[in-house]
């Protein structure tokens, strides 16, 4: 209950000799009332049954905001049916924030709200504290900037003998690439090679370029077998699936080649 504020009391009637709930009273049921231990009279409201099926026993009655005009109200609900008792009601009223009294609540929490946003400004409370602990941590801006700063420094000064070199003097990358350039040209003259192209059908004594890397890799990983026809050894040296000859090579008794077949 609200103090000075119109609402509701409940009530609960039950049956005297056996304490079950009495449903159907709401026309004979009145509360005679007190405030502050000072007895007024019948509170002026309209009884209802909240729920005979749901909710026997249980009644409501509205009252006016003078008649809860106290900080102690206590209720004597009676019951005009023989049989039928209600429970006694006692009750502190409660104040509500409302009017001037909710206005300088309210100035109170903006003058708290205000306070605690002021903490937080630049060179505030809570703001000094943060920087002190940001000082004694070394964790500040400035500090983490200036050590960056130092170890950049000291990788570009680590790093200086690092840069690659290949000119005489080369400045930078892209003028050691065009000393390259200019080597290489120099090598394709000397060489007579500039703008010869590499023929993989050109012959020499015969085979091709082809031809000899094939025998290249016979000799050094192909399969080798070994037979003899009289008293020469043949020695043949295959693909490196075994499938095709690629040396052919025939030896005497002392290992002397004597014939040799490609």
């Amino acid at each position: 209950m609200f103090k000075n504020t119109a609402g509701d009391i409940a009530i609960f009637a039950y049956f005297s000799a056996t304490g079950l709930p009495a449903d159907g009273e709401a026309a004979n049921i009145s509360v005679n009332y007190a405030q502050d231990g000072t007895y007024i009279g019948t509170l002026s409201g309209t009884v209802s049954e909240d729920s005979a099926v749901n909710m026997p026993g249980y009644y409501t009655m509205d009252h006016t905001d003078e008649e809860a005009n106290c900080d102690l109200f206590r209720g004597r609900p009676v019951c005009s049916t023989s049989g039928v008792s209600c429970a006694p009601i006692e009750t502190y009223t409660q104040s509500v924030m409302r009017g001037t009294e909710g206005a300088a609540t309210a100035a109170v929490w903006t003058a708290a709200r205000a306070g605690a946003l002021t903490d937080w400004i630049d060179g505030e409370r809570l703001d000094l504290i943060l920087d002190a602990i940001l000082v004694d941590t070394a964790t500040t801006l400035q500090a983490q900037n200036a050590a960056i700063y130092a170890d950049t420094n000291a990788i570009l000064i680590d790093t200086a003998n690092m840069q690659p070199k290949l000119g005489s003097p080369a400045v930078d990358i892209s003028a050691d690439i065009a000393a390259v350039k200019v080597d290489s040209a120099a090598v394709l003259v000397d060489t007579g090679t500039d703008g010869v192209k590499l023929d993989y059908t050109e012959t020499t004594d015969g085979l091709t370029l082809t031809v000899i890397i094939e025998l290249m890799i016979a000799f050094a990983a192909g399969d080798v077998v070994k037979s003899t026809s009289g008293s020469d050894t043949i020695l043949s040296y295959k693909k490196q699936n075994g499938s095709t000859n690629r040396i052919v090579i025939t030896v005497d008794t002392d290992g002397n080649r004597t014939v040799a077949l490609a």
